[in-house]
């Protein structure tokens, strides 16, 4: 589809954006919806984009009503109730591209349907290397093209390469800077306790136990230190105003939202590193703040509730810096730009 401006011809993209994230679909939405001649469309958590979902807040999209009449036709089976599974010709008749964020099923069954369009792969770092390869390897044979968040992937073994590598983005302004106060350390993590082993629940309880500390997400409620789910405002305001971030990451994605949310505030964050487990904190956390065991990361978190605040504003100032250099969302939709020739 073309646009024609004062003589001169600018392409539209019409996108697709099949989602299995609500926080990213947020995140993902609002940086492609921002870009001029480009229309987006995602019949995930954002089905009814002015109403929003329950961890962020609405989105202003704008797109012909009939695009989300067209899903009237699709008839979900016992087996994939998802909707997201049964794509039909109607459904996607009006799209040129589709975006498919992490899971391989919708792209293969339904391709019939959308082997005529772009199709793109939106990886989301919850895939493990042999499932990855045996995918990533049939999704090329067909012509799919492979988007990766982050560059450490090119070490493994497998790697089967990518045609870009877009981090995810956000903007700065949503950040105010840190400010601290509260002599405590929080951490932001879903079912932490049902997940130790891959979101370091362990860890958590040895290096934070006694401190005054809060561990925010949803179904945590058998923790005594648990402060809910949050919404975006309420996690931003929970990075402005305590003195220590604990991050434990999420096997095997090599860095979540939440790390990156932090960064941007500049809370210290404190974690250990990641020997056998592919991780891009050592790139991310301050020196000060990367740790090789529970017992030093318990000193470090200890260090930033009592001690003098010059090196914690120092870290913070460096944290801020270094996420609008690699993620702010000025930079990432240029990616994007260039990537799907906006």
């Amino acid at each position: 589809m073309l646009l024609a401006v004062k003589n001169i011809i600018f392409p539209t993209v019409n996108i697709l954006y099949l989602s299995c994230h609500e926080v990213l679909e947020y995140d993902e939405l609002r940086l492609l919806s921002s870009i001029d001649n480009l229309n987006i469309f995602s019949p995930g958590a954002y089905w009814d984009p002015e109403r929003g979902c329950e961890l962020r807040p609405p989105l202003d999209l704008h797109y012909p009503p009939e695009w989300k009449e067209k899903w009237k036709t699709i008839t979900p089976t016992t087996e994939k109730p998802d909707h997201k599974y049964h794509l039909t010709e109607e459904s996607v008749e009006p799209f040129d591209t589709v975006i498919v964020m992490h899971n391989w099923d919708w792209v293969f069954d339904n391709w019939e349907v959308i082997k005529n369009k772009r199709v793109i792969w939106r990886d989301i770092g919850q895939t493990c290397p042999p499932e990855e390869e045996a995918n990533i390897c049939r999704a090329k044979d067909l012509g799919v093209e492979i988007v990766r968040y982050w560059d450490g992937y090119a070490a493994r073994d497998e790697y089967q390469g990518h045609n870009a590598i877009i981090p995810f983005g956000k903007f700065k302004d949503d950040f105010p800077e840190w400010t601290g106060g509260r002599q405590a350390v929080i951490g932001m993590c879903q079912s932490i306790e049902d997940r130790k082993d891959s979101c370091r629940f362990q860890c958590w309880d040895d290096s934070t136990s006694g401190m005054p500390r809060t561990m925010y997400g949803r179904s945590n409620d058998g923790l005594a230190c648990w402060g809910g789910p949050v919404d975006y405002e309420q996690a931003i305001d929970a990075m402005v105003s305590n003195n220590a971030y604990w991050y434990g990451g999420t096997r095997p994605a090599p860095y979540t939202l939440a790390l990156m949310e932090a960064m941007f505030v500049g809370i210290p964050i404190f974690t250990v590193r990641n020997p056998g487990w592919e991780s891009a904190a050592s790139g991310l956390v301050s020196d000060f703040g990367l740790c090789n065991n529970s017992k030093e990361l318990r000193q470090r978190i200890n260090s930033a509730l009592t001690s003098d605040r010059s090196l914690m504003e120092m870290i913070a100032k460096d944290q801020r810096a270094k996420a609008v250099k690699k993620w702010d969302s000025a930079h990432v939709i240029n990616l994007w730009k260039d990537f799907l020739g906006l």
